[in-house]
């Protein structure tokens, strides 16, 4: 059975009174099915009827345990739904317009705020609407918030996602990984002739098998199209570094990876916006 049949098949039966916390024969339930075939619509519905991220299966392994290892769309799913239960936001936690609630689609495109950069609308119009409640936290880039990096763009092999990997390892028919997503550095073109605003997901040094350390290797900063892709050396601005490093060790997805505005103004000025991390972005 294919993923567009499976879905509305899930669907159907989770609105009729289906458990989605139901346990096999070795005390798994659906929603880590879900997580290690990258079933993204799969673990929204389980997550909107309510999945318990904290059923043990028989070896005592909980989901909870398991959704940072499923790769970035599984992850930001996640703790979507958890922010939800928990009565909690993040800077774009959907991918909607913040004042009519809209979601991005063909017919539907999103502007940033050119100020703040962490607040989207569909149009004009609802921008105006929503700048009352906007403007108290509308925080534009400052010297204050924001560190200055210089990238340096070294191409040392190929990228490749971790959770790709794994899933190959154990059979999962996940096709080829796009060449452009496996650049380990690339200049955007027309950096060096105006300011490009984006989304910058910044990954600290990692040690396989172990939390995040405290290397002095280089943070890696690329964007979800991988239009932009660099490297930042500790010893072209320590206190920059550092002060990123802390934060995403303290604040990111497992410590280890985190979402940021920036601004990219010339290829050897990158401008990151640190007084709030974002929303964790499939990507």
């Amino acid at each position: 059975m294919d993923k567009i049949t499976v879905i509305p098949l899930v669907r159907l039966l989770l609105q009729n009174g289906a458990n989605p916390n139901h346990q096999d024969r070795y005390g798994s339930v659906p929603i880590h099915g879900a997580f290690q075939a990258n079933q993204v619509e799969g673990v929204e519905l389980l997550m909107e009827h309510g999945a318990d991220l904290e059923i043990p299966d028989a070896d005592g392994f909980r989901p909870s345990q398991a959704y940072l290892g499923a790769g970035p769309q599984v992850t930001s799913t996640v703790r979507k739904w958890m922010r939800k239960r928990a009565g909690e936001e993040a800077p774009m936690d959907e991918k909607k317009c913040d004042n009519c609630r809209a979601s991005a689609g063909e017919n539907v495109k999103l502007r940033m705020c050119g100020s703040c950069h962490t607040t989207r609308y569909c149009s004009v119009e609802c921008q105006k609407k929503h700048w009352p409640s906007h403007k108290p936290i509308c925080r534009p880039f400052s010297e204050s918030n924001t560190v200055t990096l210089k990238p340096t763009y070294e191409q040392h092999g190929v990228l490749m996602p971790t959770a790709h990997m794994t899933r190959q390892f154990f059979g999962q028919d996940v096709g080829p990984v796009p060449e452009h997503q496996q650049r380990a550095a690339n200049v955007p073109r027309g950096s060096t002739s105006k300011t490009k605003s984006m989304v910058i997901k910044v990954q600290v040094p990692y040690t396989p098998g172990d939390i995040p350390t405290a290397s002095q290797a280089p943070l890696l900063i690329y964007t979800k199209k991988r239009d932009f892709v660099c490297s930042i050396k500790r010893g072209d601005g320590p206190k920059a570094y550092d002060t990123l490093a802390a934060i995403v060790k303290s604040k990111g997805v497992g410590g280890a990876k985190g979402y940021f505005p920036a601004e990219l103004k010339g290829k050897d000025e990158l401008v990151v916006k640190v007084d709030q991390i974002l929303a964790e972005q499939p990507f």
